[in-house]
Parts: structure tokens; sequence; C-alpha cells
């Protein structure tokens, strides 16, 4: 049965990647890198909002495959150093940010959520990841306000930033959002 959904899985990824060559003008290596990132975000975000953690070893996946896909994008296209270059800005960029706001305010963003924005840095570089913290924290904040409303939330409780990170990629992806 893990064969067949694994099968089912696979085969929807890479029909979505053939989706965003064809219509959106996206290479199919960087579809499939899409896809595959797309998968292990939502998995991150599942985690963060079940648990309220992000483990490490689950960034380090998603550092070897955002490190492959570089590899991978330097042998084969000349111009892969600037973009190669742009992604480590990017993940220290989208890094830097929330480890900032965790050093201001203790116990405000979580480390996991640092570690998944260098990694989510690394593959956009730094103008989309810009604008994914940006959709992210306005996606919380909006939720944030909303349960705080109905009185679902007190001013010190937590939200996870991971479901509203994988939110805001599908707008990046989707959107064509600059970059």
């Amino acid at each position: 049965m893990i064969i067949i959904v694994w099968f089912c899985m696979a085969a929807s990824e890479l029909l979505l990647a053939v989706f965003l060559y064809e219509r959106c003008a996206v290479s199919l290596l960087d579809g499939l890198a899409l896809q595959v990132l797309n998968g292990w975000l939502l998995w991150a975000a599942y985690t963060d909002l079940k648990d309220r953690r992000i483990t490490n070893h689950w960034i380090v996946c998603g550092l070897c495959v955002c490190v492959t896909y570089l590899i991978v994008k330097l042998a084969l296209f000349e111009s892969g150093w600037p973009e190669t270059l742009d992604c480590v800005w990017g993940a220290c960029l989208g890094s830097g940010i929330l480890l900032g706001g965790s050093m201001i305010r203790k116990g405000g963003i979580g480390m996991g959520d640092v570690k998944l924005f260098f990694v989510l840095g690394l593959f956009c570089g730094t103008e989309r990841v810009v604008v994914l913290l940006m959709l992210t924290l306005v996606f919380a904040l909006i939720v944030g306000v909303a349960r705080m409303i109905l009185g679902k939330m007190g001013g010190k409780d937590r939200l996870p930033l991971g479901p509203f990170a994988y939110l805001a990629m599908i707008f990046v992806i989707f959107g064509r959002i600059p970059g």
C-alpha cells in the first residue's frame, strides 16, 4: 500500500512539474525541485502545526535537496554562479531576519522557523525569500488577530509559522511573484 501511495505522489509531482514547465515557463529542473521542496515544506508545516517543532533531521533533508539542486544547476548552466550566490545570500537574509526577531523577544520565534527560512532562502534567493517572509508574517498576523478577536487565542499564545510559510510558498510558486 505504501508503494502505491508513494508512486501516486511521485506521478503527481512529475505531472505538476511538467505543468509548471509548459504553462508557467519554469524549467523542468526548477519544476521538479519546486515539487520536492513543496512536499518537504508541507511535511514541515504539518509537524510544526502538530508538534510545534520542526526537527533538525528534517531541516538537514531540506538542505540536502537544496544543495543538490544548486550543484546540478551549476553543472548544467553557465550562469549558475550569480544565482547560487544569490541563493546563499537569500538563506542568510531569510534566517537572519528571523534570528534577529527571536533574539529581540525570547520565546517568540522558534529556531526551527529560523532554520526553515534558511532552507527556503537557499532555494528561493534574496528577492523571493523577502516576499515569502513578508507573506508568511502577513498570513500569521491575519490568523492571529482573527483568533484573538474570536477569543481563541491570548496575547502570550504562539502560532506556528510553518503552515503560513507553506501557504506563502504556494503564492510565490503559482503567483509568479518576482524572482
